[in-house]
């Protein structure tokens, strides 16, 4: 089980990013079932993850919640409706 799948994945990379030679990492998680290949739509500058109708960081309800947490402060639009995974 991983509580702060972020923090674990910056864990990861700390210890393992040197021996790393692809340029991107895609995580996903293990009952994902991919049937054609996947397209690169990352770049070095974006991120790119799946889209959740479940997920709204920017619900006025929500927003106030993710405040505890957005030490940064960063603005709304920062927030996308993607899950953990899939993500590359």
């Amino acid at each position: 089980v991983v509580l702060h799948r972020p923090y674990a994945i910056k864990q990861w990379l700390d210890s393992h990013a040197a021996a790393i030679e692809e340029e991107f990492v895609l995580l996903a998680e293990p009952d994902h079932l991919f049937l054609r290949p996947m397209p690169l739509l990352a770049s070095n500058e974006t991120a790119v993850g799946y889209p959740f109708f479940y997920i709204t960081p920017n619900d006025d309800a929500h927003w106030k919640i993710l405040q505890k947490f957005n030490a940064a402060r960063a603005p709304r639009a920062s927030f996308p409706p993607t899950g953990n995974s899939p993500c590359m």
